[in-house]
């Protein structure tokens, strides 16, 4: 019973990247460290997931095929029931780790590429503290 309950307790992670590798990376890490972790592949199956179940935060990759990470958080931004899901972009083409001007491009924070893991998982608990 402790079990499921600690499972039902979990965060949940939306990990979005083309290259199934630093995908199933990062899904592996963030389960390690307590989460529970979904991924999607591309720009559509993420939207299609977050409206299906939404996350407690996005990790997402801005270049994707078919619809990349910038509108992607665009969309989710509008809409009602995702609006307030923290989105952490990320991609090999930024210099430095910054916070993002949510009114101009729509996420709550950029990482650069490669991906520190433990900076990474102090961000996330910023947007995303441990369940009680």
């Amino acid at each position: 019973m402790r079990q499921e309950l600690e499972a039902w307790m979990k965060r949940k992670i939306l990990v979005v990247d083309d290259e199934p590798e630093m995908a199933q990376m990062l899904a592996d890490f963030l389960d390690h460290a307590g989460y529970e972790v979904k991924t999607a592949g591309d720009g559509q199956l993420a939207l299609d997931s977050v409206r299906e179940t939404p996350p407690d935060l996005i990790l997402m990759d801005i270049l994707l095929p078919k619809m990349d990470g910038w509108i992607v958080c665009q969309k989710l931004k509008v809409e009602e029931r995702s609006k307030q899901i923290p989105i952490i972009l990320f991609s090999g083409m930024l210099a430095g780790d910054s916070p993002a001007d949510p009114m101009v491009e729509k996420c709550d924070y950029l990482i650069a590429k490669p991906v520190e893991m433990q900076n990474l998982l102090q961000k996330i608990r910023q947007f995303l503290p441990p369940a009680a």
